[in-house]
């Protein structure tokens, strides 16, 4: 009778039919109490339906039958896992590894634990074994891509995620951990695919939802992202995860109360997770709570599992907390405390990517080039005014800009778009030498590249007369703008040297932009942008409309109808009222543009003067 359960059992665990499953182990069990085999196996069922105070008595059981059971003791690191009990697990793992070197599943248990405790070195090591032992285990290679994602190098899993996917394509939790990879670094047109296919197949998957809503939310889509994160609330209310994700994208709405709602029986039952710590921070200066929410990112940091980026975003927003209730002394502890987190990684990744320099590379051709060059150049044949560039350093003013512009009824705001950077990368790839490779195209080359971008701001907004792009680095690509489109406009904001660097130095960015983590390669970066302006205001005809920031908030109305007359519009009182224009602004400015102007932001820099000799002398202080 026993053999014949024990055959009924194994068919149905093999059907994934846990509970039915567990019951013949349960009569099996109960049938002969000795029976450790029967033992482990209903443990491991309760582990499958989610009964882990169940299966980690069974595992002990099974230990005192015999403790020297390799499976029990894998069984027994599975049940503390499932409880949180971290540390007790890796224990019990690396004694089944102890007592069975060649155990494979042990060593890929043994790794994610260990990579949920933020012991990267020793996960790797242990995921690389399981490899080792067992080539082609698709979720060794999943939990390597993981790995690689949180710990800042998202493409070196990639080739992993894909090699798990081909041999399990039916596991949708690779698919979507792929997708979060991509989505990591910025791939979205790839990554939404894999998460939406994931949804499909597994409509009540709480980690789909969240990682498509994820992707979205990085995309602007924000109210198709919320639905996703609504779903995913709803299919796990238990997710820290989701409802910080819901809770953070409301807040950048504007909707704080709701924000809040979502929050709060997290925050009232003392979680103090990232993922809550988070998005509470930025509701809490809206109500008054910065110090309750200083408190909760101080536990949080107290993490040691955390992983880089993790306790990066928890300085930088410890910082700004701190900023904010004016404690510059610690705000700049933890500012610079996150830009030496970024530092390395931000080197590492970047490398020859990097915008400043990219940024070098470009001046020292320009250098080599005078004016006579650009006039003697063929130009697109197009005259369409549509296009309006909005360039300058990052935080600048350039997302107030663009929003003051979206604000009029002919003008739509379309965020950072990427194809003259896209147009500009493709030449020096294909040609020797950009700048200076544009002395080889054809007026048919120049309507081709600007023929498929003018397509790209129709489909945006078929109905506008002026299309903005504030992509602030297209600074660096003014002349082939000129040749595109004769008859674009361009606003070039500036601001104080010194507050622009010290926002940025405040402020995450990709890896792309390594200089924002180093005060030195800051300043030194700034004058290379500086240097190019004044090489592009001599040496094109470009209508360039150069504005200060300062000059803008202190001045509103006389600067805005500037800008409008510049675009050659009809003035529109909706201009001034800019705060009060409803539309997704996915910028670090997006608070900014949901108020009225102020100049709180003017002289930011003299609070924290002490700090900044390394910035002021690669500026030269009288540079600002």
């Amino acid at each position: 009778m026993t053999r014949t359960l024990r055959k009924q059992a194994e068919a149905l665990l093999a059907e994934r039919r846990h509970p039915e499953a567990s019951a013949l182990y349960e009569k099996i069990c109960k049938t002969d109490r000795t029976d450790i085999d029967a033992r482990i196996m209903l443990a491991i069922t309760k582990i499958h339906t989610g009964d882990f105070d169940a299966a980690e008595a069974d595992c002990r059981l099974a230990l005192g039958l015999d403790g020297g059971h390799a499976l029990a003791h894998h069984a027994l690191g599975t049940a503390l896992e499932r409880q949180g009990r971290l540390q007790e697990a890796v224990t019990e793992f690396s004694r089944a590894i102890e007592l069975r070197p060649g155990f494979a599943n042990a060593h890929l248990f043994l790794a994610n634990a260990l990579t949920e405790l933020g012991e990267f070195e020793s996960a790797e090591t242990a995921y690389r074994e399981a490899l080792r032992l067992e080539p082609n285990l698709p979720g060794a290679m999943a939990g390597l891509g993981r790995l690689y994602r949180r710990t800042g190098r998202p493409e070196a899993g990639e080739e992993w995620l894909r090699k798990a996917l081909q041999l399990d394509p039916a596991n949708h939790m690779i698919r979507i951990e792929l997708g979060n990879s991509l989505a990591t670094r910025g791939r979205q047109g790839e990554a939404l695919p894999l998460l939406q296919q994931a949804v499909q197949a597994e409509p009540e998957s709480g980690p789909a939802h969240y990682a498509l809503g994820a992707a979205l939310a990085s995309l602007g889509q924000f109210d198709t992202a919320i639905s996703h994160y609504r779903t995913a609330c709803s299919l796990q209310p238990d997710d820290e995860y989701a409802a910080g994700a819901l809770a953070g994208i409301l807040e950048r709405r504007g909707e704080f109360e709701q924000a809040d709602t979502v929050l709060k029986p997290f925050v009232d039952a003392g979680v103090s997770s990232p993922a809550i710590a988070l998005p509470f921070a930025d509701i809490a200066r809206h109500f008054g709570r910065n110090d309750e929410a200083a408190g909760i990112l101080e536990r949080a940091l107290n993490d040691p599992a955390l992983d880089y980026k993790t306790r990066t975003d928890l300085h930088f927003r410890l910082g700004k907390l701190l900023d904010a209730c004016g404690k510059y002394d610690g705000a700049f502890l933890h500012y610079d405390r996150a830009n030496r987190l970024s530092h390395e990684r931000d080197q590492r990744l970047a490398g020859d990517d990097a915008i400043d320099l990219q940024t070098r590379r470009i001046l020292q051709q320009l250098n080599a080039l005078d004016g006579k060059f650009w006039r003697t150049l063929p130009q697109a044949d197009n005259h369409s005014p549509r296009p309006v560039f909005v360039v300058g350093m990052p935080r600048s003013g350039t997302t107030l800009v663009e929003q003051i512009l979206a604000s009029h009824p002919d003008i739509h705001g379309a965020g950072e778009l990427n194809g003259v950077e896209a147009i500009a990368e493709s030449l020096r790839i294909y040609h020797k030498g950009y700048p200076d490779c544009l002395a080889t195209l054809t007026s048919k080359q120049l309507n081709q590249h600007a023929g498929r971008h003018l397509l790209q701001l129709e489909t945006l907004a078929p109905h506008a007369a002026r299309v903005v792009d504030k992509s602030p680095h297209n600074f660096l690509h003014l002349g082939l703008i000129s040749l595109l489109f004769p008859g674009a406009r361009v606003i070039h904001l500036s601001r104080d040297a010194r507050d622009t660097c010290l926002s940025i130095y405040f402020q995450i960015f990709a890896p792309r932009h390594a200089y924002a983590s180093d005060l030195a390669r800051l300043g030194g970066h700034y004058r290379d942008y500086q240097q190019i302006m004044r090489y592009w205001s001599r040496a094109l005809d470009l209508p360039i409309l150069d504005l200060r920031y300062e000059q803008l908030v202190t001045e509103p109305e006389q600067n805005v109808r500037r800008m409008i007359e510049f675009c050659e519009l009809p003035w529109d009182d909706g201009c001034l009222d800019f705060h009060t224009t409803r539309r997704d602004v996915n910028t670090p400015s997006y608070d900014q543009v949901r108020q009225p102007m102020y100049m709180k932001s003017i002289g930011r820099w003299q609070h924290y003067r002490k700090h900044l000799a390394v910035l002021l002398d690669a500026l030269q202080e009288d540079n600002a």
